[in-house]
């Protein structure tokens, strides 16, 4: 599955790249064998950091699913949006 960072008023580092690379994978496989590829968004608005995560997951005709969450820990941003 191809993966992309992004982010909006924020520098997204390598160290966050390649958690969201080693983590969003494992996450997306549970339910989507056949996942093409993610977009991963973040943004900072003050003190709150916000994640947006599409998933393409592969079947016919492209259906893309979508998570977000917002908070103040940029990795717990991730990992709430990457469970739901």
């Amino acid at each position: 599955m191809q993966i992309r960072v992004m982010g909006s008023h924020i520098d997204v580092g390598q160290s966050l790249t390649q958690y969201v690379e080693e983590n969003l994978e494992k996450q997306v496989r549970k339910y989507f064998e056949n996942a093409v590829n993610a977009e991963v968004h973040f943004s900072k608005d003050g003190h709150m950091f916000k994640v947006v995560i599409t998933v393409n997951e592969g079947v016919k005709g492209g259906i893309k699913v979508k998570s977000d969450a917002e908070g103040g820990d940029v990795y717990g941003c991730f990992n709430e949006a990457a469970e739901k």
